[in-house]
């Protein structure tokens, strides 16, 4: 009678709803581990695999070795290590040169060619942008508006700042050096600002216009002696520039971008300084000067100047820097990680019956 009343009575139904919590229990902790181990696995199949991109930074350079050898545009690293000649044909004189970095080109001006050219960052497919009917020496790019800037100076021929699109089309000059009296060297883009900058010899003077070559504007106009490369730190507010040749004091400095506040950031160890880039990530300036056949860098307030590369120029003029960072790549499964995937996912299949079993010899639904 007593089995009776377990059976039909209280006392079953206490058992039932113990064991109830109890296999329910044991489900929720099964499910939450097998939850965190899926997770684990899953994270580490997809995350782990991702490797990086991009090879170290560069210098670039072009080196037009005037008399002395081949004309080349070479690369290094930026400590000067692993020194690359990019391009040894298809050259006779070149000068400026300036980077773009999402479509891997190049572009640079090939003075005695009259022409602007570029190439693949690796010196492949060498090709002419456009001709032009002056010798070109710098020149800039304005990425966001797809141009081509660049300066030419040359007695008797057409001197100006003059654009074109990245494909050559549409060349234009946009200020006429000639009517100002003057000879256009060193350019640089302010992109944001929609302004360009050039430096201008005989008479010394840096000069902005807005990027159509409208609103010209006189920054500095007294102190000068040679002035060359131009390159710009819009967020800080400042330009850098290359001063003087063989024969006047030679400099490199800065002022603030409307030309106040003039700083000689270094006056020693220059004999002819020509382009100068700017790696604002670090706080360094990189230049040439085919005086020493040199490329040199120095902190960008113009102490603990350093040698980078000392062999191998002949006259190097421009200089360019990719400084891109690497960056991890887009994470994927390997085909390792799709077994190992669809293994777990089937472990888990069969602990959630194993666990849905138990269940059902404990009579709970």
């Amino acid at each position: 009678m007593a089995n009776d009343f377990i059976q039909r009575g209280p006392v079953k139904q206490g058992f039932e709803r113990r064991n109830e919590r109890c296999a329910r229990a044991t489900e929720c902790r099964a499910r939450s581990w097998l939850r965190t181990r899926l997770a684990i696995h899953v994270l580490f199949l997809i995350v782990a695999p991702a490797a990086t991109t991009l090879a170290q930074q560069k210098i670039y350079w072009t080196d037009p070795a005037f008399g002395t050898g081949s004309p080349a545009v070479r690369r290094s690293n930026l400590s000067g290590s692993s020194v690359e000649d990019l391009i040894t044909t298809g050259l006779v004189y070149p000068e400026g040169i300036a980077l773009d970095l999402l479509s891997e080109k190049m572009y640079f001006v090939d003075n005695h060619a009259f022409a602007i050219k570029r190439a693949n960052l690796d010196g492949t497919m060498l090709e002419t942008v456009t001709p032009v009917p002056e010798r070109p020496q710098m020149i800039a790019l304005d990425l966001m508006a797809g141009m081509v800037y660049w300066s030419a100076s040359e007695t008797n021929i057409s001197q100006g700042i003059f654009r074109a699109r990245l494909d050559g089309t549409e060349m234009e000059e946009i200020v006429d050096i000639v009517d100002l009296q003057a000879n256009a060297t060193g350019i640089a883009i302010d992109s944001a600002g929609g302004k360009v900058y050039w430096t201008e010899q005989s008479p010394t003077k840096i000069r902005r216009a807005t990027v159509d070559g409208t609103a010209i504007e006189d920054l500095i106009t007294t102190g000068l002696h040679s002035p060359r490369g131009i390159a710009l730190d819009v967020p800080a507010g400042k330009m850098y520039w290359m001063d003087g040749r063989l024969g006047t004091p030679r400099k490199i400095r800065r002022a603030n971008l409307e030309g106040s506040n003039v700083e000689d950031l270094v006056t020693t160890g220059l004999s002819s300084p020509w382009g100068i880039a700017l790696d604002l990530g670090v706080g360094k300036m990189y230049w040439v000067d085919y005086g020493t056949d040199k490329i040199l860098r120095a902190n960008l307030d113009g102490t603990d100047v350093e040698d980078v590369v000392t062999s191998g120029l002949d006259l190097p003029l421009g200089i360019a820097l990719d400084l891109r960072v690497e960056e991890p790549a887009i994470p994927t499964v390997s085909a390792w990680g799709i077994v190992a995937l669809t293994l777990l996912l089937a472990a888990v299949g069969t602990a959630v019956l194993r666990v849905r079993g138990l269940n059902t010899a404990l009579g709970v639904r």
